[in-house]
């Protein structure tokens, strides 16, 4: 279980896809403490705190996987 307030290191898989991001693009992400595909309806009371860090020993960060595309 997580303790409320102790930051903690979560790794997932994202469902597999892939984009062209060219130079210059940014990127979105969006986090949520629910999945809308989720087919079990789960209700939490109270509703859960999601915290990321931004700078220090525990900032928050996503790493993505890059191919680089040949050049034309």
């Amino acid at each position: 279980a997580m303790k409320p307030g102790v930051p903690a290191e979560l790794r997932f898989d994202l469902l597999p896809t892939s984009t062209i991001v060219r130079k210059g693009m940014k990127l979105r992400l969006v986090v949520t403490a629910a999945d809308p595909r989720q087919r079990v309806y789960m209700n939490v009371s109270p509703a859960p705190t999601v915290t990321l860090y931004s700078g220090g020993a525990m900032a928050s960060y996503v790493e993505l996987p890059v191919v680089p595309m040949e050049p034309r």
